[in-house]
């Protein structure tokens, strides 16, 4: 499944957690350790018997969604089922978000 980039408001995210359990990457395009672990995360998204959306949120488009998120530092990971947040990632720890992927 494609990664997700066109979501910048919580509303859209919002409506996105109604139905689907996501796994949200937040990212910057000059954030280096975002740049290492994002061949990562979309290798992850391809796997088809992963049960998630995937999307990518870019903290300089989108400061409301972060700012609800508590978001301070990048990569953040945040894993969302039936609607609540489950898992949230700080930094570039590819074992950890694959196991939150697959758990």
């Amino acid at each position: 499944m494609p990664v997700r980039t066109d979501i910048t408001k919580k509303s859209q995210l919002d409506d996105l957690f109604e139905t689907n359990n996501t796994i949200i990457m937040f990212t910057a395009s000059w954030c280096g350790p975002c740049k290492m672990i994002k061949p990562v995360f979309d290798k992850l998204s391809n796997n088809k018997r992963t049960p998630l959306e995937f999307v990518k949120i870019d903290v300089d488009e989108s400061p409301d969604i972060c700012q609800y998120f508590d978001i301070t530092s990048l990569p953040t990971f945040i894993k969302i089922e039936n609607n609540k947040q489950v898992n949230k990632i700080v930094g570039c720890n590819t074992h950890e978000l694959e196991r939150i992927v697959n758990s």
